[in-house]
């Protein structure tokens, strides 16, 4: 049973559970936990004292993307590797 259910379910759930590592690694409290500060706290104050917000937040896009793209592309080839281990 072991054999037939858990390659299946692998490759049914692999699509879902890569966005939700995304999606958990764009929700601030994880970025806080791996930093110790809230990244959008930190942005929203920076351009708040200095009165350049679109550095600010573009600086805070580049950091999500630069964490979110990698954990997207993995993804990404893992659903294509599953898709020729077990296409027909």
């Amino acid at each position: 049973m072991r054999l037939i259910i858990l390659p299946q379910a692998f490759r049914i759930i692999l699509p879902p559970l890569t966005n939700q590592i995304v999606n958990l690694i764009k929700n601030t409290s994880t970025v806080a936990i791996i930093s110790g500060v809230d990244l959008m706290f930190v942005t929203k104050s920076w351009s708040a004292l200095n009165g350049n917000y679109i550095p600010a937040f573009l600086g805070a896009a580049l950091l999500y993307f630069a964490l979110c793209f990698p954990v997207a592309q993995f993804g990404r080839k893992m659903e294509q590797a599953n898709k020729k281990a077990y296409s027909l």
